[in-house]
């Protein structure tokens, strides 16, 4: 379902989308990294009590490379999607090139030209993380199995969900369109978000780096109702900053706001720590084995292996074997998303 008008002050199309599929991919972002969600937690933990170990592994699998889930919202870009069901939305998805399809799923992170000369001439560019590559090499068969798993999940776990919440995210929708209406719509943008600043000519993202939208080039924004996604500040745009997209979040039921997130407590926990920190800096610097930062540090390799098993845990380190190493690199994603971790729980 999607309301729509136009601003007439800003020449900006406005749509507001209520899409039951943008809440099934919102719930396995969940799902993937339900620790972080303080507002589904509850939920996350009774759903994942039910889900049979195969689908649980395959919901860590498929998050690994599509940014937890958020990438494939981005095929909701597409607006034949808004006004189906959830079965006839992951039909379209199986009807797209496979080029748009990986493109779209890993969320920007490899560039489209690099995707077809992996798939139509099976070459590979050094630059492609081993993850990808993996997925590129038998990319019909991905395709075809990440499809059966929407619908597994959709048909055996998910389909009774959207009863409760499905009413009260229409009511909502219908509530903010009409109060978008009323006000500026930047007004509106500026009211979504503690982390969203609106100037005299720009809207201002501050997320894990600060991302810019000039206004002068928007002309058309597409809020979407959300209930899973909270606290992020979930941002779409194309190329061109001619389209952004942001959630309308909705709290669906209560919970205690003053807890810290599991897995931003522990991510703090790895770093104070002056052996951590010496090796987050080594690493950001170049990507080392356990033996050359041993090495490096006059450290013992079965010191560094522990101190690296914590950083790994947290992902503030990745591992990429390269011939007989195992080589250790840093995560700058999740070192600038530092002040993100404590912004998200104070304005929770």
């Amino acid at each position: 379902m999607y309301l729509t008008y136009f601003d007439r002050d800003n020449d900006i199309n406005i749509y507001f989308l209520y899409s039951p599929f943008h809440e099934l991919l919102g719930s396995l972002h969940v799902l993937s990294k339900h620790e972080h969600h303080m507002p589904r937690q509850i939920w996350a933990e009774e759903m994942i009590k039910k889900l049979p170990t195969e689908i649980k592994d395959k919901i860590l699998f498929y998050a690994n490379v599509t940014s937890n889930f958020l990438g494939v919202i981005g095929f909701l870009e597409n607006k034949k999607l808004w006004d189906i069901s959830i079965s006839e939305c992951i039909g379209e998805i199986a009807n797209i090139s496979e080029v748009d399809f990986f493109y779209t799923i890993f969320n920007g992170e490899i560039d489209k030209q690099s995707i077809i000369n992996a798939i139509n001439s099976n070459y590979y560019n050094s630059s492609i993380p081993n993850k990808y590559v993996e997925c590129l090499k038998g990319h019909k068969e991905y395709k075809k199995q990440f499809i059966i798993f929407l619908k597994e999940y959709y048909y055996n776990y998910f389909v009774n969900e959207l009863s409760f919440t499905e009413p009260i995210l229409i009511r909502k929708l219908k509530r903010e369109f009409e109060r978008c209406k009323e006000i500026s719509v930047y007004d509106y943008i500026h009211s979504l978000h503690p982390r969203i600043e609106v100037t005299d000519n720009k809207i201002n993202f501050h997320k894990y780096k600060l991302f810019e939208v000039n206004k002068e080039n928007i002309n058309q924004v597409i809020f979407k109702v959300d209930s899973y996604i909270i606290p992020h500040l979930l941002l779409g745009t194309d190329e061109n900053q001619k389209l952004i997209s942001l959630i309308i979040p909705t709290y669906i039921t209560s919970y205690d706001d003053d807890k810290l997130p599991k897995d931003t407590l522990n991510i703090f926990k790895a770093i104070a720590d002056e052996t951590r920190m010496k090796i987050i800096r080594n690493l950001y610097r170049q990507p080392m084995s356990t033996q050359k930062l041993a090495d490096r540090l006059n450290l013992t390799e079965a010191c560094i292996s522990k101190h690296l098993k914590i950083l790994y845990n947290t992902d503030i380190v990745t591992k990429i074997r390269d011939g007989n190493y195992i080589n250790y690199h840093l995560n700058q994603r999740i070192i600038d998303s530092l002040v993100l971790y404590i912004y998200e729980y104070i304005n929770q």
